[in-house]
Order: structure tokens, then sequence, then C-alpha cells
């Protein structure tokens, strides 16, 4: 396996997409003058906790070394 900076930023991705797909909640404000949005933010939360991962693959893209893909299997509990 890689211990490159390349990998590592991989693999956190990986965590926090798995937190992101167990439990997230988004928020949305916005403002209006005359019917028109003139200011719009998106807040996305995630939460959880991660209990176990395991690295089932991963492997560079093509022949370019900074595209590189993980596959993992990751348990995440919510919190409340």
């Amino acid at each position: 396996m890689p211990h490159s900076e390349t990998h590592r930023l991989a693999v956190k991705d990986a965590l926090k997409n798995a937190l992101l797909m167990a439990h997230s909640q988004v928020n949305l404000k916005a403002s209006t003058r005359n019917m028109r949005i003139e200011n719009e933010t998106i807040t996305v939360t995630a939460g959880g906790k991660i209990i176990n991962s395991h690295l089932v693959s991963h492997s560079y893209i093509g022949t370019d070394p900074k595209i590189y893909q993980v596959t993992m299997k990751v348990l995440v509990v919510p919190t409340e």
C-alpha cells in the first residue's frame, strides 16, 4: 500500500463520504429582495462516529499519479 500524501487524502475523503452518507443535515438560508434571491447559503453537516473501517482496494487510475481511488467498508453510527 502506498504511503503517499495522495493515498492519505483519498482515505480521508472516503471516510468523510461515509459520514455524509450515514447521516447528514442540509440547511439553506436565502434572502430576497424584489422577488429575487440576493444571497444564498447552504450548510451541510455530517455527524457520526466511525466504529470500524477496512480498505478494500486502492489503485492509481490511468497514468496520472494524482488520480487515485480507494474503496472502503466503513461502519458508522450516528451521534444523537
